[in-house]
């Protein structure tokens, strides 16, 4: 099976404080794209597993 190779291809939606939609931003910059992975899986490894969650 073949991967599929990654993006560099960024789409941002923006909102307001309300919650309606207020813009979008797209970039193809790589080097965006290696900060947005590297940001996601900084978070992904400190996250609480679903299993494990409970409201407090």
């Amino acid at each position: 099976m073949s991967r599929r190779k990654s993006s560099s291809k960024r789409l941002w939606t923006r909102f307001t404080g309300n919650g309606d939609w207020a813009a979008k931003e797209r970039t193809d910059d790589p080097q965006v794209a290696a900060l947005c992975a590297a940001a996601f899986e900084a978070v992904w490894q400190r996250a609480v597993p679903h299993e494990k969650y409970t409201v407090v």
